[in-house]
């Protein structure tokens, strides 16, 4: 070889490529994983003691709801959050359920910008405050010693009927008419005629009605108004 005298040494290196390795293909390009986000936990945790709540039953007591965990001098506020759409600040930490109907409610705990930090679980309630508001009470003046009774109550719907006081009770439905009768005179005081909603409401009679023979005619027209109780 040129450049090489007689007598000098060549060493020659020879690369073997294996074909299994050039059959192997590249390993494919993977993008960098990210690690999952954390869910938020906030360090201000929101509070709710409910007192007389009954989950989706008609009730007439009226449910309150004491809110705690909001932190000091930071001016936050609670809201009360009705159906997850209306939202109702409050202006302490005490708040009554003072709307009628079926509907959800839940709390929150707002920072000073107006941001939901926390919030409660959601409340179904069922709230009847009100007595029976359709009564009619008449005495028939063509039969002897006979009286109907109807009501109807917008809320929870009619439950029950009694006429003694509220000692018994029987069942007595939405525009049922109940039919009173008896084979001698009978007088029914104020208040002792008294008809109760599903909620717990109850209406009582306003003023006496009499069943007598319908030759003498009988006492009393539609029933008046009457008050509430739980």
């Amino acid at each position: 070889l040129a450049g090489y005298g007689e007598g000098e040494k060549l060493a020659l290196y020879v690369w073997v490529a294996d074909a299994h390795d050039a059959e192997k293909p590249a390993p494919p390009e993977t993008e960098p994983t990210e690690s999952p986000e954390k869910p938020f936990r906030p360090d201000e945790k929101l509070t709710v003691d409910a007192e007389q709540y009954v989950e989706a039953q008609w009730t007439s007591e009226q449910p309150a709801f004491t809110l705690s965990g909001m932190p000091e001098g930071k001016g936050w506020s609670y809201a009360a959050i009705v159906y997850d759409e209306r939202i109702i600040p409050m202006s302490g930490d005490r708040y009554l359920a003072e709307n009628q109907g079926v509907y959800t409610l839940r709390f929150a705990m707002l920072n000073d910008i107006g941001d939901i930090v926390d919030a409660s679980e959601k409340y179904t309630l069922w709230l009847d405050y009100t007595p029976p508001e359709t009564v009619d009470i008449v005495v028939d003046e063509e039969k002897d010693y006979t009286m109907y009774i109807t009501a109807v109550d917008g809320q929870s719907g009619m439950a029950a009927l009694s006429l003694d006081n509220g000692k018994h009770w029987e069942d007595l439905y939405d525009d049922q008419t109940y039919t009173v009768t008896d084979t001698q005179k009978r007088t029914f005081p104020v208040g002792a005629i008294q008809l109760r909603d599903v909620a717990g409401n109850i209406y009582y009679s306003a003023e006496e009605y009499v069943l007598d023979r319908a030759d003498f005619g009988g006492g009393g027209g539609g029933g008046g108004g009457g008050g509430g109780s739980g």
